[in-house]
């Protein structure tokens, strides 16, 4: 079984690489709407979790899911943590979450995945992208024999991950959010906010500071770009993964 949370795609491209042919793969945004929070593996069954860094950290809605779940017969547990540079504290933060459910985290890696924080930077290029991509399925594929084979590693990083908390919090404001004319009111950007931040008012997206990740999904998945953050974000590319532009 795999818990996932994705904005734009790529850690749900990751889980999907990672399953085997009959293994579960859980939408943590879905469990949460529907409070599903417990959850029973079968004999051997192993448990991952993949979910994206923000600020080198994970972010407040996975930690809370995270403390919430109850899960039985857990006997190898990986995690896998996509992100643009690097994972930095994400991955101890998940370790030590787990900790305090009694739940070991055995194996953890991360996987460099296109960038999708348009609020701070322009995203790449399609060859870009296709490179980056080319390498991460290489990357996906040695960590899908790693935890085949059951693999154990030591977790590192936790030094610095109070530091990437308090970068975290500091980063994760909403004021910034504006729509332009180009706003068709469709409500789309509500309706596929993974922590249900966005409420319509008036035809026009509203964003909850509290539940927000920043998790980019809004402003990389408008249909029209009608959605910026700031003043510079207008000229910036976008970037959805390929498992969800058909949706």
């Amino acid at each position: 079984m795999i818990f996932y949370f994705t904005g734009t795609g790529n850690s749900l491209y990751a889980a999907s690489f990672l399953r085997s042919q009959d293994e579960a793969l859980v939408d943590i945004a879905d469990a949460c709407k529907e409070g599903r929070y417990h959850y029973s593996l079968r004999d051997g069954e192993r448990l991952g979790f993949v979910f994206p860094t923000y600020c080198y950290t994970l972010a407040d809605y996975i930690i809370d899911f995270l403390r919430r779940i109850e899960i039985d017969g857990v006997s190898y547990t990986f995690g896998v943590m996509t992100c643009g540079g690097g994972m930095g504290g994400a991955g101890a933060c998940l370790g030590k979450v787990l900790g305090e459910k009694g739940i070991d985290l055995s194996y953890l890696a991360q996987v460099v995945m296109t960038d999708n924080t348009v609020f701070y930077w322009d995203l790449d290029d399609t060859d870009e992208i296709t490179v980056t991509q080319r390498k991460a399925d290489e990357t996906l594929a040695e960590i899908k024999r790693a935890i085949e084979d059951k693999k154990t590693c030591r977790i590192k990083g936790g030094i610095a991950e109070p530091f990437y908390r308090l970068m975290y919090h500091s980063l994760n404001k909403t004021k910034a959010f504006r729509v332009t004319d180009a706003c068709l009111h469709c409500g789309k950007c509500a309706r596929e906010c993974p922590s249900s931040a966005i409420e319509m008012k008036d035809g026009l997206p509203n964003w909850t500071k509290s539940r927000c990740v920043k998790c980019s999904a809004c402003i990389n998945r408008c249909p029209t770009r009608a959605i910026q953050y700031g003043k510079k974000t207008e000229s910036r590319r976008r970037y959805t993964n390929p498992i969800l532009r058909s949706k």
